[in-house]
């Protein structure tokens, strides 16, 4: 093979531009395959928690789909995700995962601070945003589309007139909407316009609000409330007990105007809670609004059916577990959607759970409407709508590339933090594991098939030496560390445990046994390790992050036996934790730049934001703080709790990568242009060439480089994830001994001693 080699310059000028020229995109056509079936939308990031509303996207006239996944962690619009997903026209279910339209929500001003869901409240056909404020309030922004998806706020808080109240009933005045509730925004009183229940302070009763814009304005173009009764239905629900014929005990508006029928109001007074999701729609096609409600006290949704009429609602019985064929079980409440997936022009139900820390995957049903949207019939069609058709395992995913049946392809391991088993009051149960996807593909054209969603069965591995039980949050790094040429693995846990298993392959493939559980463990929790040779030794080092945000470096000092020590549990002297937070949830991927002749990281965050770091001078990393190059890496995001690594995926020299995220699914990104690859990156250098044969290769490999007469120069070998394999020393016309080596992919870098040359070649080694 021979390689022009051109000058290299290495000013921080130039670093910056070449920063810029390296394109990182996403790339789904990558294919994956479940049994006999091909993922329609396997690298969609996965879902946990879908709430469903219809919209426009792409302006074609289509509605699309807009799924809001809440965050009930971090209380503002930094943690909760949009997933659009366009429709591809034609009869059933068919859609596009369409991530660039998230930026239409979040970087035009529109802030989404909590549930959220997507109503035409002015008749203009174009969907509007309705979303939950951090002040309990209704905030809504008008969709002002016209060649492109835009926005325009229309109010942060909806008022509703509560003069008819009694002087001794509270209401700020202002539509009320709990964080954890989800209220109904539909045509009640058949009017034309677009109303809005909700659940009370007392978080017992409904209250509706009727909206005027009809009265008042003879059009539905307003937001113009007035409180109407502040016991739709005149039922209540206190802590799972369900009362008919019953009423606010404070009180209700003067002549309400929905009232029960024979229902002078009751006197029971309900306990504080909240918890709710509401959907009025017409259950029985009597034309008026019966009622869907979940409960954070119960699996299941409930059914209230209204035995009056649009103009004088009561609620006269209910279903304890609906649809009745097959409840819903959401473990905690379910927030109902109901929008048209597979274009038949009848509005199906989609149930989802409020929070996905009680179940995240399996989490998202569809009932097909075997009916009519004036008169549903609901049949069960599937408990994984969307999520069927991508990689999702559950909760936090944390992907890898690895090699396991030595095909010198890179397959794809993807460990979690667990699939939901059951909750407990601290902490819930989870079974880690982790799956593994054959590359079935070629070099140049890689494609998955899943092989195994316990690989290594470690599910039933008791890491947990103390509980003598598996162990969750497992995220996997792989690396030979016992010198016989396969590669072995280590595990992090959510505990901050190490667990060393060694690789005996069978037939190729690679078989792991326990070595040593919790051999190594760091001060912090949620170890993310990943081997790798910082200190340029030949040997891996283990470099670990951690809940905390900060980064730990073990030096591997092995010398016959395993050993790794503890040089540093804040390297680099940095931390992803953002200032107001208490944790980070660091996951570093180190790799070599030898364009720049520098190693850098890229480290997942709590955030999801992919940070780059760079000044990471091999062998002095105890002494420096790295620098924060990008805050954000190419727009790298699909969900909080990133986790990253690479590899070159389709052997064209480049770095490519799999993130993880909360939800479960694993997104993959392909680089162009002059990316990094470890230790990979061609340095050329005028008047040089190089020469490396035979390639394919077997036993031993001959590299010439010519006009590097009398220069020393180091030889060092890495395999395709940038891990060295052996380093030696020669003249610029060299022989290695590579006969060890798997069949593979190999790099070789060329330097002399102080790097003024540095050069690559890349081959095959075959048997």
């Amino acid at each position: 093979m021979k390689t022009r080699i051109t000058l290299a310059i290495t000013t921080i000028g130039l670093s910056l531009h070449l920063m810029g020229q390296n394109v990182v995109t996403r790339n789904d056509t990558v294919s994956v395959v479940h049994g006999s079936d091909t993922l329609k939308l396997a690298w969609a990031s996965g879902i946990n928690v879908a709430h469903i509303s219809e919209i426009d996207l792409n302006l074609d006239g289509k509605m699309d789909l807009f799924i809001f996944e809440p965050n009930n962690e971090l209380n503002d619009e930094t943690g909760d995700k949009i997933l659009p997903f366009i429709n591809t026209g034609g009869s059933g279910i068919g859609y596009r995962y369409a991530p660039e339209y998230r930026a239409e929500f979040v970087n035009k001003g529109v802030i989404l601070e909590g549930m959220t869901m997507l109503r035409d409240y002015n008749c203009d056909g174009k969907m509007d945003i309705f979303t939950h404020d951090i002040r309990d309030r209704v905030t809504v922004y008008k969709n002002t589309s016209t060649t492109s998806l835009t926005f325009k706020l229309v109010t942060k808080a909806l008022k509703t007139d509560t003069s008819a109240l009694p002087p001794n009933f509270f209401h700020s005045g202002e539509i009320y909407w709990n964080w954890e509730d989800m209220i109904s925004i539909t045509d009640i009183d058949s009017d034309g316009d677009l109303d809005i229940l909700t659940i009370d302070y007392s978080g017992s009763f409904v209250e509706y609000h009727k909206n005027m814009s009809m009265e008042k304005y003879g059009n539905c173009d307003s937001l113009v409330f007035e409180l109407k009764n502040t016991c739709w239905g005149y039922f209540a629900e206190d802590f799972g007990t369900i009362t008919l014929d019953t009423c606010n005990p404070y009180g209700n508006v003067t002549n309400p105007e929905i009232k029960g029928k024979g229902s002078s109001g009751g006197s029971s007074k309900g306990a504080k809670h909240s918890n709710t999701s509401l959907m009025a729609i017409d259950l029985d096609g009597d034309g008026d609004k019966d009622l869907i409600s979940g409960d954070g006290l119960r699996n299941f949704l409930y059914a209230y059916i209204n035995g009056g009429d649009k103009d004088s609602s009561k609620i006269t019985s209910y279903v304890l577990k609906y649809p009745a064929a097959k409840p819903a079980d959401m473990i905690v409440y379910g927030i109902p959607s109901y929008v048209d997936v597979n274009h038949d022009n009848k509005k199906d139900l989609i149930v989802s759970p409020r929070y996905d820390l009680y179940k995240d995957y399996n989490s998202v049903w569809l009932y097909k409407n075997t009916g009519s949207t004036s008169n549903p019939a609901f049949a069960f069609e599937t408990e994984s709508f969307l999520q069927g058709e991508m990689i999702d395992v559950g909760y936090k995913s944390k992907p890898v590339f690895f090699d396991y049946n030595q095909d010198s392809l890179l397959d794809l391991v993807v460990g979690n933090y667990g699939y939901f088993k059951n909750f407990a009051v601290q902490y819930n149960d989870y079974s880690s594991q982790l799956a593994l996807y054959e590359n079935v593909g070629s070099l140049q054209a890689p494609a998955f098939k899943l092989v195994d969603l316990d690989f290594a069965g470690l599910s039933t591995i008791n890491l947990n030496v103390a509980k003598n039980k598996p162990s969750y949050g497992l995220h996997p790094t792989f690396g030979d560390l016992d010198g016989d040429g396969d590669e072995d693995l280590i595990l992090g846990d959510y505990r901050g445990k190490l667990h060393y298993f060694t690789n005996n392959p069978v037939n190729g493939k690679a078989n792991f046994t326990l070595d040593t559980p919790e051999f190594l463990s760091i001060a912090g929790v949620e170890s993310t390790p990943q081997l790798f040779d910082l200190d340029d030794d030949g040997k891996l080092d283990l470099l670990v992050g951690e809940s905390e945000g900060s980064f730990n470096y073990f030096r591997n000092e092995s010398n016959g036996s395993l050993k790794f020590t503890l040089l540093d549990d804040s390297l680099g002297n940095i931390n992803v934790r953002e200032w107001w937070d208490w944790t980070g949830n660091s996951v570093p991927y180190f790799y070599r730049d030898d364009s720049l002749n520098t190693v850098r990281m890229l480290a997942g965050t709590k955030l999801g934001r992919i940070q780059l770091y760079d000044s990471i001078v091999v062998g002095d990393t105890l002494r420096q703080k790295f620098h924060l190059v990008e805050y954000s890496y190419q727009n790298m995001y699909d969900g909080i709790y990133s986790s990253i690594s690479g590899g070159d995926l389709n052997n064209d020299g480049s770095l490519d990568f799999v993130l993880g995220n909360r939800s479960g699914g694993v997104t993959l990104f392909t680089s162009e242009d002059s990316i990094y690859i470890p230790g990979i990156s061609e340095q050329k250098f005028t008047n040089l060439s190089s020469k490396l044969y035979p390639n394919p290769a077997g036993d031993e490999i001959t590299i010439v480089i010519d006009g590097a007469d009398g220069e020393t120069l180091d030889y060092h070998i890495f395999n395709s994830m940038g891990q060295g394999m052996s380093l030696t020393r020669g003249s610029s016309n060299h022989r290695i001994n590579v006969s060890s080596l798997k069949n593979g992919i190999y790099f070789v870098r060329i330097e002399n001693k102080n790097r003024s040359i540095s050069i690559t070649e890349r081959f095959v080694k075959v048997n």
